[in-house]
């Protein structure tokens, strides 16, 4: 059964890499409806309302879940500081916390 949890997250996170990079690295612009904007919360839409603002279903919770995340990261997975030297070695360092991060967070969320 986790197996199949794992592929399942595993198709998610391919996603998101892919988004990011496409977004971030490349310059393209990601339509709302191809984002994905939670692992564990698939059903949070993005509500285009105008022209350069974009609106979350769930505004609430969704602040409070990503300053939660990143303090944690920051504290338990040692993104305060990245000693690893270029831009390529950076971002295998970020990568590796998010994973550790989130394989952690599954874990919890099975017991």
């Amino acid at each position: 059964m986790w197996c199949q949890e794992a592929r399942h997250y595993q198709s998610l996170i391919d996603k998101v890499i892919s988004q990011t990079e496409r977004r971030v690295l490349k310059g393209e612009k990601v339509r709302a409806e191809d984002k994905v904007v939670s692992l564990f919360e698939e059903h949070t839409d993005i509500i285009k309302m105008a022209k350069s603002r974009w609106v979350y279903k769930k505004p609430i919770h969704f602040r409070a879940g990503i300053e939660a995340n990143s303090g944690n990261l920051k504290d338990s997975f040692g993104l305060r500081r990245c000693n690893w030297k270029g831009w390529e070695k950076f971002k295998a360092y970020i990568w590796s916390s998010v994973v550790a991060y989130n394989l952690s967070l599954i874990a919890r969320l099975q017991t």
